[in-house]
């Protein structure tokens, strides 16, 4: 890294130099591999500026109960990467959902991220190097084709689960498909859909591997 950053402080990041010297693409700087090459570094103890970084992270958790958010608390490639889908926007929504403060690696990868479109002068999208996702003709931007996922993840979760189901009187939720659409439909706002053509849409999205 910059020897010249920090008022010309020295910067030891052995790990994050060579990353960086090994990547083929401004993209490798949004995965757990990155998180971890950071973490490496911070571990170490040897670099000024992430030691600062650090010890206004560990002041922040030493006011959590960490019994209770012990599963949630991960460290470099643990932070949350989990899921290969994942990237570090999604990461990071995730974690302040918990309301949990993100480690530095994470935020250090983001703003790693933002530098390096920034460096590329035009030759990087943005979208793409922060969700790893590239627009695809006829399928809209990462926002959209994670809206369209999120809406048939609800309809099947929250209504289509219920067809055939009864209430405790034993009255039927839902006879049919149809009648879950309609329901789903009428409660985001969207009566004017046909109940058939959006089952047909749903249909065609599952049939692409979307489950």
């Amino acid at each position: 890294m910059d020897d010249d950053f920090l008022d010309g402080i020295k910067r030891f990041t052995p790990s994050i130099d060579a990353y960086k010297s090994a990547m083929k693409s401004p993209d490798e700087l949004n995965n757990s591999s990155y998180c971890q090459a950071i973490f490496d570094d911070i571990k170490s103890g040897e670099d000024h500026y992430l030691n600062h970084l650090e010890s206004q992270y560990q002041a922040v958790i030493s006011q959590l109960d960490l019994d209770t958010y012990s599963g949630l608390i991960g460290r470099g490639s643990s932070i949350g990467f989990g899921n290969k889908t994942k990237n570090v926007l999604d990461v990071l929504h995730e974690m302040l959902s918990y309301g949990l403060y993100p480690p530095p690696e994470l935020l250090l990868c983001i703003s790693d991220c933002y530098t390096a479109y920034l460096n590329a002068e035009g030759k990087v999208n943005l979208e793409e190097l922060l969700t790893r996702v590239k627009p695809r003709k006829g399928k809209g931007n990462y926002a959209k084709r994670g809206a369209i996922k999120l809406n048939y993840e609800y309809f099947e979760e929250v209504f289509n689960i219920s067809v055939g189901a009864s209430y405790p009187d034993g009255t039927v939720i839902y006879e049919n498909q149809t009648q879950a659409a309609e329901d789903y439909l009428r409660s985001i706002g969207r009566d004017d859909t046909d109940p058939e053509s959006f089952l047909r849409a749903w249909r065609a999205w599952r049939g692409r591997g979307n489950k």
